[in-house]
């Protein structure tokens, strides 16, 4: 891994210098030791193939994790039969236009924006790291979404999801979550990762049990202290 830091900020008044920290993933990396570094997948402009970025990042311990009340709220509320099928990039077809057209879609509703047209979604899909694309139906062939997920047999990382936003209401987002540190955890992973945790649209990510997140320097569980960074962040 080649570790490069840029200047950010400046405060000279006060001796404080700050510089980003960037690492570019080499052939004989181990991802997650990279991603226990500190280190996200870069899915900025312009593209950036295996370039990744440190930042407060949240991760679910897997090895004694259980749903929570929270968690089992959600689970009841989204209460539907489905199927899960999960595919290495090297067998799904990432240029099918229903794919496209269904992650777009998704943005553009819940986000407003277009990840098609401003070349968001090529970045992430060509960036070397997703790994598997898991595709969620109903059992009449309905799809309810997709996640794509970064890793390696240690790890998982829940790095998109797109989902059917009629059911929002629902929590989907949240279940699929869920669903997927099931998943991660009956493979005997020791981690799901689950991105970025800053401002208040982010606190969701805090009500799993056994999350530990990245203050720069090492792994915390001072969980009333992540919530209170990223509320302070509006």
């Amino acid at each position: 891994m080649k570790l490069v830091r840029r200047e950010f900020g400046v405060d000279y008044e006060n001796y404080q210098f700050g510089y980003s920290l960037w690492a570019f993933l080499e052939p004989d990396d181990a991802l997650a030791e990279v991603y226990n570094q500190g280190f996200l997948p870069y899915s900025g402009q312009p593209p950036s193939p295996l370039t990744l970025y440190m930042a407060r990042s949240v991760r679910i311990v897997l090895n004694d994790w259980k749903p929570n009340s929270e968690n089992r709220r959600i689970l009841r509320k989204a209460d539907w039969d489905f199927t899960r099928e999960s595919v290495t990039t090297a067998n799904f077809d990432l240029q099918d236009e229903s794919f496209l057209r269904f992650c777009n879609g998704y943005f553009l509703d819940r986000h407003q924006k277009d990840i098609q047209d401003s070349g968001k979604l090529s970045a992430v899909l060509e960036s070397g790291f997703v790994s598997e694309v898991v595709t969620y139906r109903t059992v009449e062939g309905q799809v309810l979404g997709y996640v794509l997920l970064a890793g390696d047999q240690c790890m998982s990382h829940f790095w998109f999801s797109f989902y059917d936003s009629s059911l929002a209401s629902q929590s989907l987002g949240m279940w699929l979550m869920i669903q997927e540190a099931r998943q991660a955890q009956e493979q005997g992973k020791d981690f799901l990762y689950l991105g970025t945790c800053y401002g208040p649209s982010s606190v969701y990510k805090t009500n799993f049990d056994g999350i530990e997140w990245w203050s720069g320097s090492d792994w915390s569980t001072d969980k009333k202290r992540l919530k209170s960074l990223a509320r302070a962040e509006a």
